[in-house]
């Protein structure tokens, strides 16, 4: 509003003289005071604005699709409309159904018709509708789209002109509860999926740590207390009743109970810990000091899977931008009252106001509609399209807003429904043009919504005048009907085909004890032996029984869906089997607690970490000083609560700008390559190309190690220059390490011959080879086992020390 006042006062001219042109992109999604700060810019009527009243889809977060229309047009007499209708995403018949939907919607000012250009030649269905079943043990259709899924990724219906991997589709919902009977669905089936941006208010471990906030901001909340100690510290039903019997509150128990009424008195000691320090702490530290240490202190994270911990990303945002002071406040109840109001914005919403999310390559991809704005998918499914889900919401409270900022008659002036069933048509219109390839819509005609009259709204109609401009009516938007009077002639139905039963093999066979199981009867197993180990039921045979997979069916594929690194490739010549849990199955490391404490230090890897991406942060930059990448690597330390790894990663920066290679040309840096080796893919990143002052190239890796690689017969420096052949067309063949650890500075640099870099392509293709036909029990205990994530198996040497790796 500040900003607004003053570029509306005469300096603003001032400020405005300072640009010849003014661009803005996504200019649909702006409110009416980004619209006054752009247009305040402009001098000369010098203004490019790019946007698409079509996927105006941010009303409800105060986005005006006014600015995009009528409001330009009063602002600049010589406005220029170019509409751009090429399109090089989708096919034609998801076009066509998209142009031809969204003519549906009123008040569309500017009307434009996509065209598909240069669309190859395809055989298969394109648009495919399924229609919602009537059972009620399916009512939200989650069995329809997974066995559509698994269909999708078999490949071996005549419908599909191909076989897709996981990655390849995206599950788009408008509403987050849409996406849950779906996500259990894959989980039976063992479809791999990820879950993406606000749909993450639903993950368990979020749940958990939320709990652990909720609980230390309201120490009488013994339902936060025992979700925490179940989840966290794995206490068992009978610590829990012991912890939940008295008549002292639950904390002050855990707190001051002797130990020995508890059967697990380590955890229990753990947790009685953990939470006497963070409770000490909660009165006088920052919000987000303490969930630093509540993270730090219980090693909470470690106990979250991959897709928690990204979950968890959305919480740490909200405690971080908690406050609006100078200074941060602690925690407090109103915080965690907060945390309800944030998760009914999502619900609200369908879309939190945070970037994109990452998309998966291996792993189907879910989340809103709103989230997958400017993203695309070869598959795109779109689940429970049906009037009560996609019907306009109540606006009680923009009415009510309205009313008491501009005036009892401003409340009345727009129907609030009416714009939300134009905002829901935009929706729609964005999810269908998110697909390249194939288009599912489900849906049905047979809605709550239709043929009910709202008892409610008839008797205030018999009240109220006839000629206020406004009904108290539920919205209703027949979303399902609309796009079926919308859909392309060649659309497939496939409710009783490909959404009925699968077509070919797809997914495995699980054998155990002589038996043949499938993917959940398989699970179970797995969890009745853990609970048998558990309470000392487990049987012990003669024999030893292992839960096998022998085989696996689905797409033609004879190699696992790997791509491997220089670092993956070198950790298999030194162990297979920690290969195979770190590059193939990502198993998690064994638990060790925080040292607390320690003097130990920090870890090469973490210095190595915090120098290489403040190097990379720094070319991006374009800067070349020392102080700019302390500057940019002390920042980097704060964000990763690495502050003890700062010295030593400030004093390999003061050996980088010792070296001549400070003063090259800077070509390219953190370049990601993908390098094919007899069908084989070795996957990495370069950290730097350098020109030296005789114009020749040269790749350097950076390494704050401790240790000398030997560059004759290392192949990380071979692989990248075999990388740099198929990148570049000027030829490098001259490639090296730059020390910048305790050993430098200095500059190790050799020229590979093209016999060496052909020796080493033929040995990766080798290696490869071996990996594919690889088993887990290929292995051998030696001195690496010391270094081994998961020297707590029994493959590893006896004897081993917990010695850190000098890498």
């Amino acid at each position: 509003m500040e900003t607004a006042a003053l570029l509306d006062s005469p300096v603003g001219d001032e400020i405005a003289e300072r640009w010849d042109y003014v661009f803005c992109d996504e200019f649909q999604d702006t409110d009416r005071l980004q619209f006054d700060l752009v247009t305040s810019l402009v001098t000369d009527d010098n203004l490019f604005v790019v946007g698409d009243d079509d996927q105006a889809i941010y009303e409800w977060r105060g986005a005006q699709v006014a600015n995009i229309t009528d409001e330009l047009d009063r602002a600049f007499d010589a406005l220029s409309d170019e509409p751009l209708e090429e399109n090089f995403r989708s096919r034609q018949p998801i076009l066509d159904l998209a142009n031809e939907a969204i003519q549906n919607l009123d008040h569309r000012e500017r009307h434009k018709t996509l065209r598909r250009v240069d669309e190859p030649a395809y055989d298969g269905d394109t648009v495919a509708t399924v229609e919602l079943p009537d059972e009620d043990d399916d009512a939200d259709g989650a069995s329809q789209l997974r066995t559509v899924v698994q269909n999708l990724l078999s490949g071996d219906a005549a419908n599909l002109d191909d076989a897709y991997d996981p990655g390849d589709i995206a599950l788009l919902v408008r509403k987050n509860e849409h996406a849950t009977p779906v996500i259990e669905a894959f989980e039976d089936a063992g479809i791999p999926y990820q879950v993406a941006g606000d749909l993450s208010s639903e993950s368990v471990g979020v749940g958990t740590v939320t709990a652990y906030l909720k609980a230390l901001a309201r120490p009488e909340d013994e339902v936060s207390w025992n979700r925490v100690l179940l989840m966290r510290y794995r206490l068992c039903d009978a610590d829990l009743r012991t912890l939940n019997a008295g008549d002292e509150p639950l904390v002050e128990t855990l707190r001051e109970a002797p130990l020995e009424e508890f059967e697990e008195r380590e955890r229990v000691a753990e947790a009685r810990a953990h939470v006497t320090e963070l409770l000490a702490l909660r009165d006088s530290a920052s919000l987000s000091h303490l969930y630093r240490e509540l993270t730090d202190v219980t090693d909470i994270e470690w106990y979250l899977s991959e897709q928690e911990r990204r979950d968890l990303a959305q919480l740490e945002a909200i405690v971080e931008q908690y406050g609006d002071g100078a200074v941060q406040p602690p925690l407090t109840p109103e915080f965690v009252e907060s945390l309800d109001h944030y998760d009914s914005l999502f619900d609200e919403s369908g879309s939190t106001p945070t970037s994109q999310p990452d998309v998966a390559d291996d792993a189907v991809n879910v989340m809103t509609v709103h989230k997958s704005k400017g993203l695309d998918f070869p598959v795109v499914l779109i689940p429970e399209i049906t009037a009560d889900e996609w019907e306009p919401r109540s606006r009680d409270y923009d009415a009510l807003e309205t009313g008491l900022s501009d005036g009892a008659d401003a409340a009345f002036a727009q129907d609030f429904l009416r714009r939300d069933g134009r905002e829901t048509r935009r929706v729609l219109h964005v999810a269908l043009t998110r697909a390249e390839d194939v288009l599912v819509l489900q849906g049905s005609r047979v809605d709550a919504a239709d043929g009910e009259d709202d008892a409610t709204a008839a008797a205030v109609e018999e009240i109220l005048p006839a000629s206020l401009p406004w009904r108290p009516a539920r919205g209703s938007l027949p979303i399902w009907t609309d796009l079926q009077d919308a859909l392309p002639p060649e659309t497939a139905d496939w409710t009783n085909t490909l959404a009925s039963e699968t077509v070919g093999d797809i997914g495995g066979v699980v054998h155990h004890d002589g038996d043949d199981l499938s993917v959940s009867a398989a699970r179970e197993r797995v969890v009745d032996l853990a609970r048998n180990a558990v309470d000392s039921r487990l049987s012990v045979s003669g024999t030893s029984e292992t839960l096998s997979v022998e085989a696996l069916t689905g797409p033609a594929s004879v190699r696992p869906a790997i791509s491997h690194s220089y670092t993956s490739l070198d950790r298999y010549e030194e162990c297979p089997r920690e290969h195979y849990l770190d590059h193939v199955v990502n198993a998690f490391e064994d638990y060790r607690p925080a040292s607390r404490g320690s003097t130990s230090g920090p870890s090469q890897l973490t210095i190595g970490d915090l120098f290489h991406d403040t190097a990379e942060q720094a070319a991006s930059r374009g800067t070349r000083q020392s102080e700019d990448w302390v500057e940019i690597c002390e920042r980097l330390a704060e964000k990763r609560r690495a502050r003890d790894a700062l010295p030593a990663a400030r004093a390999c920066i003061e050996r980088y700008f010792e070296l001549d290679v400070a003063d090259y040309e800077l070509v390219d840096s953190e370049r990601a390559f993908e390098l094919d080796v007899d069908g084989h893919d070795v996957v990495g990143f370069i950290d730097a190309v350098y020109r030296t002052p005789e114009g020749e190239l040269v790749v350097v890796d950076y390494k704050a190690t401790t240790r000398r690689r030997d560059v004759e017969r290392d192949k990380q420096l071979p692989i990248y220059l075999l990388a740099c052949r198929e990148i570049y067309d000027e030829p490098i063949d001259r490639a090296g390490y730059a020390y910048v650890g305790e050993i430098g500075p200095e500059l190790d640099a050799r020229t590979f011959s093209d016999g060496r870099l052909a020796a080493v392509r033929d040995d990766i293709s080798e290696t490869m080879a071996r990996i594919e036909t690889s088993a887990f029990d290929e292995y051998a205990s030696g001195t690496h086992c010391r270094w081994c994530r998961h020297d707590g198996l029994p493959c590893a040497a006896d004897g081993v020390a917990d010695t850190e790796p000098d890498t």
